[in-house]
C-alpha cells in the first residue's frame, strides 16, 4: 500500500491521467514493488513537466502530515489479485494548490505584461527617490532599504543607466573589491517637482507692478533681439556652401528645418512639414513657457516677430494654430511671398 499527498498529485484529473497511462504501459506480470516504483516515476515526471511549463523552480518541501500518517486526504492504492486500483477517501475535500506566483507559463507568456511593467516602474521610482534623498548608494544599501535582492536592484540600476538617469563611481574599500556608488545625473531633474514656471509667472507680475508695463515690454524686446541674433547665426549657410548656390525654395526649406531643430532643443518639440502647395509648416507640439505666455501675451507676439525677422521680407509667415487659443499645438505657415 502506497500513500501520496494531494500536493504530490495536484488534482483528480492528474490522478486519472496517471492511472490511465500506467494501465497502458504496465506488464501483466509486474510485482507489487515494480508497480509502486512505476507509479512514483509517473508522478515525478508529471510534476516536473507542470513546473517547467509554469516556469517555476522545483521546490523542496517537508513531508506533509498526510504523508507521515494516513490523513483524510490520502490517496490509497490497494493491491488485488488481478490488478492495482486506486481508491480515494473524501475526494471532495481535496483542493488543488493555488499558484499565487505572478509567473506566466512559458507557452502563454505575452511579450509585455502591464502589471509587471508597473511594478518595475515603481521600483525604479523608489530607487530614484532614495538616491535623491540620500545621495550615492550601493546596490546592496538600496536593496536593504527596498527589502529586495541586490540582484534585482542591479537590474533596475542598469536600466536607469541605459536611460541616462543614473551613473556610478567606484569607491575602494579596505577589504574586497571596489564598490559602485550610484548617483543621479542632471537628466533626472525633470522627474522631480519643478516650480520654476510658477516662479517665472510671479516674477513677471511683480516686475510689472514695480516698474510698469512699459519696462516689462522693453525687457522682452531686448530678449527678442538677442533671440533673433542667435537664430541668425545658427541658420547661416552650411560650411562650404554659399547661399547664392541654392534656389530660394531650397534655402527656405533648409532654414525651416534648422529652425525646427533649434526649437526642439529649446523644448518646443518642433518639426518642419513640407506642404503640397510648396509651403512649409513649422509645428511646435509643446510650449515649455505656457504659464508665462498665459500671464504675458508679449511672449507669443515676440515669437511671431522673431520668425518674421529671421526669414526676411521675401517670406510670408502666418500663425495658423495657437496653443493659448485652445489648439493642440502652435503652427506657422511659411512660404515665399509669391506662394503666399
Amino acid at each position: 500500500m502506497l500513500g501520496c499527498s494531494p500536493e504530490a498529485i495536484a488534482s483528480i484529473g492528474k490522478r486519472a491521467y496517471l492511472f490511465h497511462h500506467f494501465q497502458q504501459h504496465r506488464s501483466a506480470d509486474s510485482t507489487p514493488v515494480q508497480l509502486n516504483r512505476g507509479i512514483k516515476k509517473f508522478i515525478f515526471a508529471y510534476n516536473r513537466h507542470e513546473r517547467l511549463c509554469e516556469a517555476l523552480p522545483i521546490p523542496s518541501r517537508e513531508k506533509s502530515p498526510s504523508e507521515r500518517g494516513m490523513g483524510a486526504n490520502t490517496v490509497i492504492f490497494t493491491q488485488t489479485r488481478t490488478k492495482m486500483q486506486p481508491t480515494e477517501a473524501k475526494a471532495s475535500n481535496i483542493k488543488k494548490p493555488v499558484n499565487k506566483s505572478r509567473s506566466i507559463p512559458l507557452c502563454r507568456r505575452e511579450p509585455y505584461f502591464s502589471e509587471e511593467m508597473e511594478e518595475k516602474q515603481k521600483a525604479k521610482d523608489r530607487i530614484l527617490y532614495l538616491l535623491k534623498m540620500q545621495g550615492g548608494q550601493s546596490a546592496t544599501e538600496l536593496a536593504e532599504q527596498l527589502q529586495v535582492s541586490p540582484m534585482a536592484v542591479r537590474q533596475h540600476l542598469q536600466a536607469l543607466l541605459a536611460d541616462g538617469l543614473v551613473s556610478y563611481q567606484e569607491q575602494r574599500r579596505p577589504i574586497g573589491r571596489p564598490v559602485k556608488l550610484w548617483q543621479l545625473t542632471p537628466a533626472s531633474t525633470p522627474l522631480f517637482p519643478d516650480t520654476h514656471q510658477d516662479l517665472m509667472v510671479d516674477f513677471l507680475k511683480n516686475f510689472e507692478t514695480l516698474f510698469g508695463k512699459d519696462a516689462l515690454e522693453r525687457v522682452l524686446a531686448e530678449r527678442t533681439h538677442h533671440q533673433i541674433q542667435s537664430y541668425q547665426q545658427q541658420v547661416s549657410a552650411a560650411p562650404g556652401e554659399e547661399e547664392s548656390e541654392v534656389s530660394q525654395e531650397t534655402r527656405l526649406g533648409q532654414i525651416v528645418t534648422k529652425l525646427a531643430q533649434i526649437r526642439s532643443e529649446e523644448g518646443y518639440m518642433a518639426e518642419a512639414i513640407f506642404q503640397s502647395d510648396g509651403s512649409w509648416l513649422l509645428v511646435e507640439n509643446h510650449c515649455p513657457i505656457r504659464g508665462a505666455a498665459i500671464a504675458c501675451g508679449q511672449f507669443c507676439r515676440s515669437e511671431l516677430e522673431v520668425f518674421k525677422t529671421l526669414f526676411g521680407p521675401q517670406v510670408y509667415v502666418e500663425r495658423s494654430e495657437h496653443i493659448i487659443q485652445g489648439d493642440r499645438r502652435c503652427a506657422y505657415k511659411i512660404s515665399l511671398n509669391s506662394q503666399g
